[in-house]
């Protein structure tokens, strides 16, 4: 989410008009709306008085975090997020620990290491959906 509707959404959780906060941000009516429509930047003074006067982070403002106390999103967990089905999944594996060799084997995953950052990641991840799928065409001929 960008500045201006987090700027909205800031002041929509505290009550205030768009004309009230104009007035405590000591700001023109029309450069607020023009900040919470994104069609203007505010300076770093006047996120500075949001972080001091709502007591939250400019990351948050700036939306670089979801959390108004500014913990960063990390962009890989955004890139790479997991469904429910694949949660299903997940905690299926973690609770049958005996079975968890044979799934790797037939995933073609056994005694394979994470890569490093994501694009390595998507790399390795379609690499093993294709040998999958060979495996599988391999399997149906038989």
């Amino acid at each position: 989410m960008g500045f201006g509707k987090n700027l909205v959404r800031l002041r929509e959780e505290h009550g205030l008009t768009r004309r009230e906060l104009a007035e405590m941000m000591d700001v023109p009516y029309s450069t607020l709306s023009n900040y919470e429509a994104e069609l203007r930047e505010p300076g770093h003074l006047f996120l500075l008085k949001l972080v001091e006067k709502f007591n939250v982070s400019a990351d948050y403002l700036l939306g670089l975090s979801d959390d108004p106390k500014g913990h960063k999103k990390s962009l890989e967990s955004e890139r790479f997020k997991v469904n429910d089905h694949e949660k299903l999944l997940i905690m299926a594996y973690r609770a049958n620990p005996t079975m968890q060799p044979a799934v790797d084997k037939l995933l073609g995953i056994a005694g394979a290491t994470l890569p490093s950052n994501f694009d390595e990641i998507q790399r390795h991840a379609n690499e093993m959906a294709k040998n999958l799928s060979k495996n599988q065409l391999i399997r149906a001929k038989k």
